[in-house]
């Protein structure tokens, strides 16, 4: 097993290179269209949003769906 300090250093710097890689490499867009929001929540600058029957343009439909979204600016990603 990894000490958690070593752990926690890994998993900041997955962030950093996901993010950088995402913002430069995906061009895609996906649109959404939810017949029911059940919940949506904020805390601690995460965004949670439960839907129901969501269509997804062009791709697929699922009848539930939780999206979890982070602010992922540089602002405020500290080492």
């Amino acid at each position: 097993m990894i000490p958690q300090q070593l752990a926690e250093k890994v998993l900041f710097i997955y962030d950093k290179a996901i993010n950088k890689a995402l913002a430069q490499k995906a061009k895609n867009k996906m649109y959404f269209k939810a017949e029911k929001l059940r919940a949506y929540r904020h805390c601690d600058n995460v965004w949670t949003f439960l839907m129901e029957r969501v269509d997804f343009r062009d791709s697929i439909r699922v009848n539930r769906v939780k999206f979890v979204a982070c602010d992922g600016s540089a602002k405020l990603a500290t080492s």
